[in-house]
């Protein structure tokens, strides 16, 4: 990631602070967004004072302006834009689809899916330009499999998916790669809130997974890191599953109720 100008969303805490500061500590130049400036700041603290550079934008991704404005300011601190990575996302409510009202799911759809659509929309024009670029989208194994009180997500994130394959056949010939991460159990953020207090939900998930153990949260980085870099070069259109072997049991759905 040597001196490759990135765009992380959702930077302010958990999966999207740590592939920030993997991306920096490979030399990479970060820029970190998040709605949440305290967070946000704080992780380009760290980056910054480990030897890395760093700038913060406080970014509502639902909200198409700000997205241009993103873009627009790491152009401007770094002058070119190499990659992103569209991290950012609103977590489900645990509600049953029929107790789920249109406003929730507005709100879930307008940061998980239009949000990484708005993203993209301006990440990719000055990739264009350049003739290169990198896109990965934080899509969940919840887009993969279906969910018992998590209808919304569940949509949301297969959606990201879908727009992560059209984008990549939209754009592979101006040599972008578009893929795609499918997060597992990763006990932190949104999970974390979700689980903390429902421990037999979380060993049910636990038991769904080959290595039979939650990630680790760099574990998940890495695998976004590496299909953002070189190394992955000729893999694009992929979601990619960082389950702990989830998607390979076989297993379709969570029987608990999470509400």
């Amino acid at each position: 990631m040597k001196g490759k100008s990135v765009i992380v969303t959702g930077a302010g805490s958990g999966l999207g602070r740590e592939i920030s500061r993997i991306i920096a500590q490979q030399g990479g130049l970060v820029t970190a967004a998040d709605i949440n400036e305290a967070g946000g700041n704080e992780t380009v603290d760290m980056i910054t004072k480990a030897g890395g550079k760093a700038t913060f934008v406080k970014t509502n991704i639902a909200v198409e302006a700000e997205c241009e404005q993103l873009t627009k300011v790491a152009l401007d601190m770094f002058g070119r834009l190499d990659g992103a990575v569209n991290n950012a996302a609103a977590g489900q409510n645990a509600a049953r689809l029929h107790e789920t009202d249109l406003k929730h799911w507005n709100h879930i759809m307008d940061v998980n899916l239009t949000g990484t659509f708005l993203c993209m929309k301006y990440q990719i024009p000055p990739m264009l330009e350049a003739g290169r670029g990198s896109i990965v989208n934080i899509a969940s194994y919840a887009g993969l499999f279906g969910f018992e009180s998590a209808t919304e997500y569940c949509a949301s994130k297969a959606g990201v998916m879908g727009l992560t394959r059209a984008a990549a056949v939209e754009y592979g010939h101006h040599n972008i790669r578009v893929n795609a991460v499918c997060p597992g159990l990763m006990f932190t953020g949104m999970q974390a809130e979700v689980l903390r207090e429902k421990a037999d939900v979380l060993n049910e998930i636990v038991g769904m997974t080959a290595l039979g153990r939650p990630s680790r949260t760099e574990e998940v980085a890495e695998s976004a890191v590496w299909l953002l870099s070189d190394s992955s070069s000729y893999i694009t259109g992929v979601s990619l599953p960082a389950d702990g072997g989830m998607a390979g049991s076989g297993v379709s759905r969570v029987t608990r109720d999470w509400a």
